[in-house]
């Protein structure tokens, strides 16, 4: 069972001191924002300032800086080690982040449908969800979902994906279909789909983590499993 306690507000995302150590030496980096491991790792996530691009614009910039062409082939200077260190960081971490720490009576008990406390157990996963899933990214009074800041990602990842990346897709696919009913903050729906959201929030998790431990250890993948 999961610790209880006080689930971690989207705007701690804020605070993130790595994150925002790592955009400072992002931008004191040399160079085309490819060759800057500390731009690949951190510059594309989440403190962006009021008024500055969203993830899909600054992604492009990256695409352009490094000559990423129209298939999706990264060059040489652009390591993927350093991509899925990104994408582990800014999904694998935050689509979670408030979720994660509700209990698991919360993910598994019985269902109040008529109630909308804010104490409610349903209640307090919906919102959760929603920080999640629905503002995975926020930039000012804007924000991007998990599934936007996925397509981000992807357009700039070699291709065919790694076997993991296609776990992720899926697993972000099943976190869109339950989009509209988030923002609806359809109680039915979500009560139903509790456990495939969850499963689906631990596959990008431990699918981001695996595909960057063994790209660390330099191994190659088990193509078809």
């Amino acid at each position: 069972m999961k610790a209880t306690g006080a689930a971690r507000s989207p705007s701690s995302k804020h605070e993130d001191r790595h994150n925002r150590a790592g955009l400072d030496a992002a931008r004191e980096s040399p160079g085309p924002p490819c060759l800057a491991p500390q731009a690949i790792g951190l510059n594309l996530r989440a403190t962006a300032e009021p008024g500055e691009p969203s993830t899909v614009a600054r992604v492009g910039r990256l695409r352009d800086a490094c000559g990423i062409v129209a298939d999706g082939q990264m060059p040489a200077g652009a390591d993927l080690l350093e991509q899925v260190a990104a994408l582990k960081h800014d999904l694998g971490k935050y689509v979670a982040w408030t979720s994660a720490n509700l209990d698991d009576a919360v993910w598994e008990g019985s269902p109040e449908m008529s109630s909308d406390a804010p104490g409610d157990p349903l209640t307090q996963l919906i919102a959760a969800l929603r920080a999640d899933l629905l503002e995975t990214h926020k930039h000012g009074d804007r924000s991007e979902t998990a599934w936007d800041l996925w397509r981000a990602y992807a357009a700039t990842l070699p291709s065919p994906l790694e076997p993991e990346l296609e776990a992720v897709a899926k697993a972000v696919a099943e976190l869109e279909r339950v989009g509209p009913a988030l923002v609806a903050g359809d109680r039915q729906t979500i009560a139903r789909e509790r456990a495939n959201i969850r499963a689906a929030q631990q596959t990008i998790r431990a699918q981001l983590r695996d595909l960057h431990r063994r790209l660390l250890r330099g191994s190659t993948p088990a193509r078809g499993r």
